[in-house]
């Protein structure tokens, strides 16, 4: 949490101040991605990380049509990048993709699409994951249970829950991407997880248009929630602690701008689209 709070904050000085000597600032944002990626070769942390920076990217940057080009490239790009990850994490080289592909039932691929395989299942898996859990389930029950697994730390989590993860059903083990729905389907059934959902969506977007009128405290609590947004698709973020506690570390922040702002006695501007005052 605290490594994706000052990854956000170095990407909001480097590109949207006036502030001198902010080289400092790009090179410790590096060193937070890198610290991810190549040190603990681990693509979601990675991602989540680098989500919260694209925030803010999304955020105060208008939408072009060039914009969008270079988006589309870099998502492209990246995913490429994600499939040398996994092959750099199991070390066997372009072999343990073919293995992977072929597992998945992709016979002869060539090099490029070796390295896409990866994620594509990834984004995919899910919406088969979903229907499945879908087809078992009542469409209304109350038994809160796999959807608080986040809202505790490890050492607490491991007492209170079974030690072994539970993803639900699965169209395989290699898969176990549960999305946000499958914790709410199971806990809650159907419709259940329809209102939750759709109550946390509300809260997305209230967030996001407080941020976009200048509350500065919406504005840093934006990340971590447009992050769970992105990776929906792959697990429930929403309740986990990272997300739940960033507001209390942006609270903190806020009122030390704020203070910083009375002693100095001249607000500060961010530069961009929608950006509020700090």
């Amino acid at each position: 949490m605290i490594r994706a709070f000052v990854l956000s904050v170095c990407y909001v000085i480097y590109f949207h101040t006036e502030s001198i000597n902010k080289s400092k600032f790009l090179k410790i944002g590096l060193f937070l991605l890198a610290s991810a990626f190549i040190l603990e070769t681990g693509r979601g942390n990675g991602v989540v990380l680098l989500l919260h920076a694209i925030a803010f990217f999304a955020f105060l940057n208008r939408v072009t049509w060039l914009g969008v080009a270079k988006v589309v490239t870099s998502v492209f790009v990246f995913m490429l990048f994600l499939g040398y990850i996994q092959m750099f994490r199991y070390g066997a080289g372009i072999e343990s993709l073919v293995a992977y592909a072929e597992n998945s039932g992709f016979d002869n691929q060539d090099t490029v699409s070796l390295l896409l395989i990866p994620t594509l299942l990834y984004v995919v898996a899910p919406i088969i994951n979903i229907d499945l859990n879908v087809a078992v389930s009542p469409l209304l029950k109350f038994e809160p249970y796999y959807s608080l697994q986040g809202l505790l730390p490890t050492v607490l989590r491991q007492e209170l829950f079974s030690g072994e993860k539970d993803y639900g059903l699965l169209v395989n083990e290699g898969h176990n991407v549960s999305s946000i729905y499958i914790p709410f389907i199971r806990d809650y059934g159907i419709i259940g997880a329809f209102i939750i959902v759709t109550f946390i969506q509300f809260i997305v977007c209230y967030v996001f248009v407080k941020a976009r009128r200048g509350s500065l405290f919406h504005f840093f609590i934006w990340p971590p929630l447009f992050m769970s947004i992105f990776l929906s698709f792959f697990a429930l973020f929403f309740t986990s602690l990272v997300v739940l506690l960033y507001p209390v570390l942006v609270w903190f922040f806020v009122r030390g701008l704020q203070l910083e702002k009375i002693i100095a006695g001249q607000p500060a501007q961010l530069v961009g689209s929608g950006a509020p005052h700090a």
